[in-house]
């Protein structure tokens, strides 16, 4: 898939997030997003999470990846939904893997209400 504003334009971004100590996490869960073939199926298995969010009247589903050692400084998790209007994928949240399932906010779109930590 596609990433809504261009891979270039995106990492560079979330490394700022990151104040690029996390260079190597981004780039693997860029790849994840860019190596996805389809939106349902068995293609997203484990990316989809079961969560929606709702913005503009408009329920979407939202996906993850996830790169680094959970519980370490050194992870990427990256939520995003389908931006239907360029078939891309849309950033809505940073995260660290902190747990097994559990994932400490970084940053987000605050349109989209993102929990401080989401436990899948």
């Amino acid at each position: 898939m596609e990433l809504r504003g261009g891979r270039a334009h995106v990492q560079e971004w979330v490394n700022g997030v990151f104040k690029d100590q996390n260079m190597t996490a981004v780039g693997q869960c860029l790849n994840d997003i860019e190596s996805m073939t389809a939106w349902d199926g068995a293609a997203v298995t484990g990316i989809i999470t079961g969560l929606t969010v709702k913005s503009g009247g408009e329920v979407s589903r939202v996906y993850h990846v996830s790169s680094g050692k959970p519980g370490t400084p050194k992870t990427c998790t990256l939520f995003f939904i389908r931006d239907v209007t360029f078939n891309a994928a849309s950033i809505i949240g940073v995260y660290q893997h902190i747990g097994p399932s559990s994932y400490q906010k970084v940053w987000s779109l605050d349109d989209y209400g993102l929990d401080k930590v989401i436990v899948l």
